[in-house]
């Protein structure tokens, strides 16, 4: 019955009537506050998601030959996205840009626009996100979350509807727009 009215209290109500719950239940304060700690950890598991884990598959054990490998990329595309030849290039050189980040001094972004509804953006950064390395689409995500999952895995970051993200979040904007070059591709953060 106490843990139940535990995890029904807020930080606030807990703090303002702990010492009341202690001598209602004739337990000591620093027992109360184990148990509320107790309560307030289980409560944060429930919210804690699933581990974040990004595809890094296996290199093909063969040699490849990169024209016929791009070739082959290009058909797959063209398949099921209707691009321009100008438009295809950049986007099989950034995909295999992907695979060589972390000797890049400077990694452009990839951006499909339109100003057409229902054009293929979507359908094409499905195909885009099969094709990198270490794909992390999200439709959502905090600036915190953002460097720490950058640190952590080094994704390549999938954005859907990027322009109402941004237009929320002048923080995340920032961030990202930083990250273009390794030079300015730094987060200062108090953690913990």
């Amino acid at each position: 019955a106490l843990k139940k009215k535990l995890e029904g209290m807020d930080p606030l109500q807990y703090e303002r009537s702990r010492t009341e719950l202690a001598t209602e239940w004739g337990i000591r304060l620093g027992e109360l506050d184990k148990i509320h700690a107790q309560c307030h950890k289980a409560q944060l598991d429930d919210l804690q998601g699933e581990e974040l884990r990004i595809d890094d598959p296996e290199p093909w054990p063969d040699p490849v030959d990169g024209a016929d490998l791009l070739d082959e990329i290009e058909r797959q595309v063209q398949r099921f996205v209707v691009l321009p030849k100008e438009a295809i290039v950049p986007l099989l050189l950034w995909v295999c840009l992907t695979y060589a980040a972390g000797s890049a001094e400077v990694l452009p972004m990839l951006v499909f626009s339109s100003p057409v509804k229902r054009s293929g953006k979507t359908t094409a950064l499905e195909i885009v996100r099969r094709l990198v390395r270490g794909p992390l689409p999200v439709s959502s995500i905090s600036p915190a979350a953002l460097f720490r999952t950058i640190q952590k895995c080094a994704p390549t970051i999938i954005i859907d509807e990027a322009d109402s993200m941004f237009r929320e979040n002048e923080e995340l904007r920032t961030l990202l727009n930083a990250s273009y070059t390794r030079t300015s591709a730094f987060v200062v953060r108090c953690v913990g």
